[in-house]
């Protein structure tokens, strides 16, 4: 199994991400289209309720994505793409516990993307999020 080079898993998790954000937007957008459609006012409070439901959402939205898709040496839509998929080192796909942890420490890898990055140069391409669940990303075998 060749290890999958950066550049490849970026491009990948952006796919991931713009199909994330996109899937949100729509929820977002129809539920504030509901709430402009109801009989009665909007008001602020409601609003603020509105986007606090909606960053909660979000985060629980990521965190299932890419916790469900990369279980069992799975991958995600954009790893998918790119023939991808995320093992553990020994190259058996990811328990559901160590599929969360990894989907909670990507949290930390993009507060620290820039750590992250080096990181990633000098650990043979493993992020902080792969170092702290016991991850690997590599090319699917064809």
């Amino acid at each position: 199994m060749r290890k999958a080079s950066i550049l490849v898993r970026l491009l990948a998790f952006s796919i991931d991400i713009l199909l994330l954000a996109f899937f949100m937007c729509l929820v977002f957008i129809a539920t504030i289209a509901g709430y402009a459609l109801s009989p009665g006012s909007f008001s602020a409070p409601q609003a603020s309720l509105l986007v606090l439901i909606f960053v909660c959402g979000s985060f629980l939205a990521f965190i299932f994505y890419f916790t469900y898709l990369t279980m069992e040496g799975g991958a995600t839509v954009g790893k998918n793409i790119f023939q991808l998929k995320v093992v553990r080192p020994d190259g058996k796909g990811l328990n559901f516990f160590r599929a969360f942890v990894r989907s909670i420490s990507y949290l930390l890898s993009l507060s620290f993307w820039l750590i992250s990055l080096l990181i990633a140069i000098f650990f043979g391409g493993r992020m902080i999020h792969d170092i702290i669940a016991g991850s690997r990303v590599v090319e699917e075998e064809l």
